[in-house]
């Protein structure tokens, strides 16, 4: 059973980390390519990433009950890696979720009145601009843990195959 958590771990961080690369690479980007305002551009991301942020969540959950289930089987350092590595990855996606993710709804939903009636939209844009910011460092901070991770659950496999 310890095994078999570590190796459904190991699909859930893979399909975590091309899950992440897809929308921040190709979706998201895409999305801004294809529509004719700001504003409609916005409330896509909002629809994509709110989705996303849930996956993210489930994601962090399932990380969590396996690596307390498997980490008996770990050494001591990667124990406390995949322990760390799980909990801040879920730590993340709540903040996704419940912090980041709003910030920018809440901007959006003040700006879009303002836009179509030629209100100054100033401080909605700078809010948007400064979460836009924050999203992209913890995305990469998420991506290179995903991958550290991906590294010490394949080492810890490759070692207990070996003994």
């Amino acid at each position: 059973m310890k095994k078999a958590a570590l190796s459904i771990f190991l699909v859930i961080l893979g399909g975590w980390l091309i899950s992440t690369i897809f929308i921040d690479f190709i979706a998201a980007p895409s999305v801004f390519r294809m529509v004719s305002t700001r504003l409609e551009a916005g409330q896509l991301g909002i629809r994509l990433f709110s989705r996303f942020n849930l996956f993210e969540v489930v994601f962090g959950i399932l990380s969590i009950c396996l690596v307390l289930i498997s980490a008996l089987r770990a050494g001591s350092k990667a124990k406390k890696f995949l322990v760390f590595s799980s909990v801040t990855l879920f730590m993340l996606s709540c903040f996704y979720q419940f912090k980041l993710t709003p910030s920018i709804v809440n901007a959006y939903d003040k700006m879009g009145p303002k836009y179509e009636n030629g209100v100054s939209i100033e401080e909605e844009e700078k809010v948007i601009a400064s979460a836009h910011k924050i999203y992209r460092a913890t995305d990469s901070f998420k991506i290179l843990l995903i991958l550290a991770t991906i590294v010490v659950v394949i080492n810890t496999q490759r070692k207990e195959m070996l003994s």
